[in-house]
């Protein structure tokens, strides 16, 4: 066989392997495979505010259709107010007793930094994001992403005392609370009231994929005892300022049956992730903690927060190209 013809064959096959449609298969991270949906939920984790509205890894996620709901208000505004405590459970949202603030008066010991007389009011039940429009339209739903956010409305004159941003289960607040001081004690984070904007962001737990309908009185399962529930706590703060909150959820819900909506279930199925929530928290926990954003922490380590926002992004081009 002559040189040319040995060219030629050599080129022939380059062509063939060239043309040969490739496998489809996931981006390998790490030792972690997530597909395009399961990093798109990640980044709405990281940001129930602004992040894409997705279905979540949740089991049984065919048939529903994703909002995003929030609630702004005022707390701890009365004239002899110096501290404040409040729960939302994101899961739970129609229930009278999962969303709340309370305001309390300065101690009467010195020796005390929180105060423990009588709580003045405050209470927030039946002002939940979306409690009104679920109960209205939805025959059930389930909190795939929310976060709880915290700031100072007064000057910079007035701004003192501390703030504490953690998530527990609604358990813990099932009972009267006496103290912000004891809930401060669940607190993942805690530092002095901050000029920017203190967030706790939900991280779900198996209770969170149960489907709850509007109106029940308990959760299935074991009822309230594992919802998650994000919550804040502060102290010292000057008497008659309050603190301004702000919670934001993201609702997958069903819609009823009477309200005359379509949805495409054929078209969701196509688009669930075959991800589990573990499999997306593993891999957001990996770049550090996530779920607590402060600005303090923020100027001092913020090379790890964009190594995740970048991470997810970079991870989420190279999955789209190999989908």
């Amino acid at each position: 066989m002559t040189k040319r013809a040995k060219n030629s064959k050599t080129a022939r096959k380059k062509s063939a392997a060239k043309s040969r449609p490739v496998p489809r298969k996931l981006t390998v991270l790490r030792g972690l495979q997530l597909d395009r949906q399961a990093v798109e939920y990640a980044q709405l984790l990281k940001d129930p505010c602004n992040g894409p509205l997705v279905h979540s890894t949740f089991a049984g996620s065919g048939g529903s259709l994703i909002t995003r709901f929030e609630y702004d208000f005022i707390a701890n505004t009365g004239a002899t107010e110096t501290c404040s405590m409040g729960y939302f459970a994101p899961n739970f949202i129609v229930n009278s007793n999962t969303f709340n603030s309370l305001g309390f008066a300065p101690a009467a010991t010195p020796l005390t930094s929180d105060g423990v007389t009588a709580q003045l009011g405050n209470n927030l039940a039946g002002q939940q994001p979306g409690q009104a429009f679920l109960l209205a339209n939805a025959s059930a739903y389930r909190a795939i992403s929310a976060c709880i956010q915290v700031s100072w409305p007064g000057t910079e004159l007035n701004r003192g005392g501390i703030i504490g941003l953690g998530q527990s289960t609604l358990g813990q607040f099932t009972s009267t609370l006496t103290a912000p001081s004891y809930l401060r004690a669940l607190s993942s984070h805690v530092e002095r009231t901050p000029d920017g904007v203190l967030e706790i962001r939900m991280v779900p737990n198996q209770q969170s994929e149960s489907w709850l309908g509007p109106g029940w009185g308990s959760a299935p399962e074991g009822g309230m005892q594992d919802m998650p529930a994000l919550f804040w706590t502060a102290a010292g703060l000057t008497a008659g300022v309050g603190l301004r909150v702000r919670c934001v959820v993201v609702v997958e819900w069903k819609p009823k049956q009477a309200i005359g909506m379509m949805v495409n279930n054929a078209d969701q199925v196509a688009n669930v992730s075959s991800n589990t929530t573990n499999n997306v928290l593993k891999y957001m926990y990996r770049f550090g903690e996530w779920a607590v954003s402060s600005p303090t922490v923020q100027r001092v380590a913020r090379q790890g927060a964009d190594r995740l926002l970048s991470g997810i992004a970079g991870y989420a081009s190279r999955a789209m190209l190999t989908m």
